[in-house]
């Protein structure tokens, strides 16, 4: 009876020198992509863990994957955690528990279990991490403009998640919806965001385009103010300019048969009629000469017009000038790449006889026109050339040699801009303000711009 009574009193004994203890933390943490994050634990009241076991757990209930593990003085990340997850042993005589989690990715949102063993103590709590990426500032682009009707895409990239997207237009602050949405995924495990809306333009309109994130509870905007005096309409210009030019195509073909069917009837009559009657058909064949002469300037004349920048449109180019972009020798490749963006930057050619544009990362740039006129953007090279005698071309392959070109005057000054989103890339005449030139330009290396004189 007596050793019944030690061994009751001894089980008491060891029960109540454990104390009692609760687990205090937050209900939910906010982290970033790629970034730290502390979850806090914590012992109420405070003491000293030293002795104590302690884990944490991920999932949707407690056990589900193990984090990280702390027992007799030691502790170490689980499998997939080793270099990721840690805790400060210098606070837990302090009853801080904290689990400290870095390279944050998308896959850590969820709950974490802090779960804590003190002899027969058993405790564990539960705190939920959220992770998020702010992305860049919105910027404007604007897709057309037809019947005073603008159509404006609000970009931005390296988001997580998705941002909730709104639009404000106007002094009075009036609230739009997007008439598109698009999100794409991009290798980073953010995503590029990219808004459409349409509305009809006033002058001094303020557009604002505001993006939030739901789990960082941050946000960014961007503000746009159109200003100027609008057309009535621009379609009906636009329309006439298409009638018009298929109009002088029509006409340039129809001269062009009618020509050579009067050259083919005055050559019979030639060699049919007299001395007497030769004079008036060879009168009547420089007329038609003439003519058809006049016709051929008036078309190229239209060509011309075609090419013109508009001073806005100008304006925007310019706005991507990379300061960064520097071509001054022959043979001269930019060391700068690009890979995305727009950029855009210009280079002088002079008199000399050169080959401008884009070269493909790991493409070499070398030997003379005999090698550099076989290459193409199949090759890796996007470019326009100008050789003696007036010859200007694009480097791409036809049956007669490269693709030629014919620029109002000699260009001395070249502008390049490239869209990498778009995947294309404009070479203009600076000077002119004409567009020589566009390639489709994807590429799924980083590119170089060059330029080569003297070639």
């Amino acid at each position: 009876m007596m050793k019944l009574l030690f061994i009751e009193v001894l089980i008491f004994f060891l029960h109540s020198s454990a104390a009692d203890f609760d687990l205090r933390t937050n209900s939910s943490v906010v982290g970033s992509l790629a970034g730290t994050v502390s979850l806090s634990c914590s012992l109420s009241p405070s003491q000293d863990a030293l002795g104590m076991q302690v884990e944490w757990f991920y999932g949707e209930s407690i056990g589900d994957v193990q984090v990280f593990s702390y027992n007799n003085g030691k502790g170490q990340g689980s499998k997939g955690y080793e270099f990721r997850a840690k805790m400060d042993q210098s606070q837990m005589t302090t009853g801080i528990l904290s689990l400290v989690l870095s390279n944050l990715t998308s896959a850590d949102s969820g709950n974490y279990w802090c779960k804590v063993i003190d002899g027969a103590l058993e405790k564990y709590v539960k705190t939920e991490l959220k992770v998020g990426h702010m992305g860049t500032r919105p910027e404007f682009q604007m897709d057309k403009y037809v019947s005073r009707i603008v159509t404006l895409t609000c970009v931005s990239n390296d988001w997580y998640p998705a941002p909730v997207v709104s639009w404000v237009v106007g002094e009075d602050g009036k609230p739009m919806a997007s008439e598109k949405s698009e999100n794409i995924a991009n290798n980073k495990e953010h995503i590029n965001v990219k808004e459409t809306l349409s509305m009809r333009a006033e002058n001094d309109l303020q557009v604002t385009c505001i993006m939030s994130n739901p789990v960082l509870g941050t946000k960014t905007q961007e503000t746009l103010r159109i200003t100027g005096d609008f057309p009535p309409d621009v379609s009906p210009w636009f329309i006439a300019f298409i009638v018009l030019f298929l109009i002088a195509l029509a006409v340039a073909a129809w001269v062009a048969w009618k020509f050579w069917e009067k050259k083919k009837i005055i050559k019979e009559k030639k060699a049919q009629a007299s001395e007497a009657e030769k004079e008036p058909l060879l009168e009547e064949f420089e007329r038609e000469k003439k003519d058809a002469k006049a016709e051929y300037e008036k078309l190229k004349k239209e060509l011309d017009q075609a090419r013109v920048v508009n001073d806005s449109e100008w304006k925007r180019i310019q706005n991507h000038k990379n300061s960064t972009v520097t071509l001054l020798n022959s043979d001269d490749k930019s060391n700068t790449p690009f890979s995305g963006g727009h950029h855009y930057w210009e280079v002088e050619v002079g008199e000399k006889s050169w080959v401008a544009g884009l070269a493909k990362e790991g493409v070499e740039i070398r030997g003379g026109w005999d090698v550099l006129k076989k290459m193409s953007p199949g090759e890796g090279m996007w470019a326009l050339a100008h050789k003696s005698n007036q010859i200007y071309c694009a480097l791409i392959p036809t049956s007669t040699g490269p693709f030629p070109i014919t620029p109002a005057s000699d260009p001395k000054k070249l502008g390049c801009l490239l869209d990498w989103d778009e995947k294309q890339l404009s070479i203009y005449d600076v000077d002119r303000k004409h567009r020589l030139f566009t390639f489709d330009c994807d590429s799924d290396k980083p590119v170089y711009p060059f330029l080569r004189l003297n070639i």
